[in-house]
């Protein structure tokens, strides 16, 4: 209800706007015809042992969450006094029981976090219900923790600088600082693309540079915390260092992925290495994601971050530095298939050959696909590995 301001002498009751409140019940509508769906796949006969009736249920659940928050969600301000309800629960504070707000982004948009003093908890208000003017004016008065925490950054920094230098003005090493950042940043951005390319007298030192970058940015989180963040807020005047970190990871797997590139025989022979790469990473990353204020974002971030780095780092340690003479080999194409997805990917039915005992299906750029048939051969050459675990790579011919 954003068509008049808060006052302190009535009570006011604000709603999701009316185009959320829709988009909530149509998702819900959405969730409950899948419900239905299932429900008559089943059959209409639940049993404990069908697993059809427990996506039934999931979906059910979901349908009837979507629709409680879009009827129930609204906040009621009167005086000092706030009164939250959403889905399934209601929150009643006064202001002076408020610690603080932060700002919480999310693909899906932004949202209030309200933390509560004594460690009482916390509870979240979409930005629909906060940005409208009454409840922005009240939220005013309340500590934005983000600002606080931005304050003390530069009020730690200024202290240092004065000590060390005699200046106390931080904005010249927080500038340095995002230099550093950005220039990294391109540096993977580069390494990434020469490694997907894999122009022969760059491979390497792509990849060794897109091995390097996340331990140095690593280093630069623990060495540098009043410089550096990761997964920050927007408000904090650190440089934010997901970029140094995450596009290496990506890189890497570019690195394996481009083409006709390396295959390996059996995953499982790395797995070990793979295991302890991962380990380390997410101990190093740790306490930086138990810093950030999206502590849970975060630790999925370093989760999904330190399996694709860990995998890249260890195929092409297993790959790259391999320059034995291939045993070759031929496999008869069997079948071929295009699959589309968010990236359309092309594959290859291969018979039994070498190491391959039974028919396996490999991934190949298009040019490959493009250039043979269903009961052409092509070419395998065999690889021991430098990490002892055998891989190959293909090249169409004849037969």
């Amino acid at each position: 209800m954003d068509q008049f301001s808060y006052n302190d002498n009535q009570s006011q009751t604000y709603q999701l706007t009316t185009g959320r409140m829709l988009l909530y019940l149509v998702m819900s509508f959405v969730y409950l015809g899948v419900s239905g769906f299932f429900l008559l796949k089943s059959g209409s006969n639940l049993t404990e042992h069908n697993p059809v009736d427990a996506i039934f249920l999931i979906f059910a659940l979901v349908a009837l969450y979507l629709a409680s928050y879009a009827i129930r969600t609204r906040l009621i301000l009167t005086g000092d006094h706030m009164d939250y309800r959403s889905a399934l629960r209601t929150r009643s504070v006064d202001r002076d029981q408020i610690e603080g707000i932060r700002t919480i982004r999310a693909k899906n948009g932004s949202y209030i976090r309200v933390y509560l003093k004594d460690n009482r908890g916390t509870f979240t208000i979409p930005s629909s219900i906060t940005n409208q003017d009454g409840v922005s004016q009240w939220l005013q008065s309340v500590t934005n923790l983000d600002q606080r925490d931005a304050d003390q950054i530069t009020r730690e920094l200024s202290n240092e600088q004065t000590i060390s230098s005699g200046q106390a003005d931080p904005s010249a090493l927080l500038g340095n600082a995002k230099l550093v950042m950005y220039a990294l940043s391109a540096l993977a951005v580069i390494a990434s693309f020469l490694a997907f390319r894999q122009t022969p007298s760059l491979f390497l030192p792509s990849v060794v540079v897109l091995w390097l970058l996340p331990l140095v940015g690593v280093g630069m989180l623990h060495r540098f915390p009043l410089l550096y963040g990761f997964f920050k807020q927007k408000a904090d005047p650190r440089a934010e260092l997901v970029p140094v970190i995450v596009i290496p990871a990506f890189g890497l797997l570019f690195a394996f992925s481009a083409g006709d590139s390396t295959h390996i025989i059996h995953s499982n022979q790395i797995l070990i290495w793979i295991a302890v790469i991962f380990i380390a990473f997410v101990a190093a990353m740790l306490q930086p994601a138990l810093n950030s204020v999206n502590r849970l974002g975060a630790i999925i971030g370093i989760l999904v971050i330190g399996g694709l780095y860990s995998v890249g780092v260890i195929h092409t340690a297993d790959t790259v530095p391999d320059h034995s003479i291939p045993q070759p080999f031929q496999a008869q194409v069997l079948d071929m298939h295009v699959s589309h997805g968010r990236s359309t990917s092309y594959y290859l039915s291969l018979a039994p050959w070498g190491p391959m005992t039974s028919v396996s299906n490999v991934d190949v750029s298009p040019r490959t696909y493009n250039q043979v048939q269903v009961g052409d051969y092509v070419c395998l050459g065999l690889y021991p590995g430098f990490l002892h675990a055998p891989w190959y790579t293909l090249t169409s011919c004849t037969q």
